[in-house]
């Protein structure tokens, strides 16, 4: 299953209709596991917390508990991982924009002192001629 086209990016904006389709259709967890979770009103930001012990007392036996418990951490762990990418390729981009701003800046003042010194020898030409 997509997650883009069907789910919420965030999984903390998952309806408990999206968790019980993330848990039969990625996870191939059987139905009945998920019903359980749907009838707990399991959303997303219910996930986050849950612990395998809290699954297993919903009546999840421990193999579905423990997978889905992993591949949620599994989940997170990744979203978390390409945030922190993203963030630091801002950085390396802003530090290049950075860069790139002093070195226009250095030479438009290369420019400007040239010009200027450009300016003062066709002012002391006119006044010697």
């Amino acid at each position: 299953m997509n997650r883009q086209e069907t789910q919420p990016k965030l999984i903390e904006d998952w309806t408990k209709e999206d968790v019980k389709k993330w848990i039969t259709e990625d996870l191939n967890i059987d139905e009945k596991y998920a019903q359980i979770l749907l009838d707990e009103e399991v959303t997303g930001m219910v996930l986050q917390e849950l612990t395998e012990v809290d699954l297993r007392e919903m009546g999840l036996p421990r193999g579905p508990a423990l997978l889905i418990r992993r591949m949620y951490n599994k989940l997170t762990s990744s979203h978390e991982s390409n945030q922190d990418s993203r963030q630091l390729n801002d950085k390396k981009l802003s530090t290049k924009e950075h860069q790139k701003k002093t070195n226009n800046e250095e030479e438009n003042s290369v420019l400007f002192s040239s010009d200027l010194g450009l300016r003062e020898r066709q002012g002391r030409m006119k006044t010697k001629n």
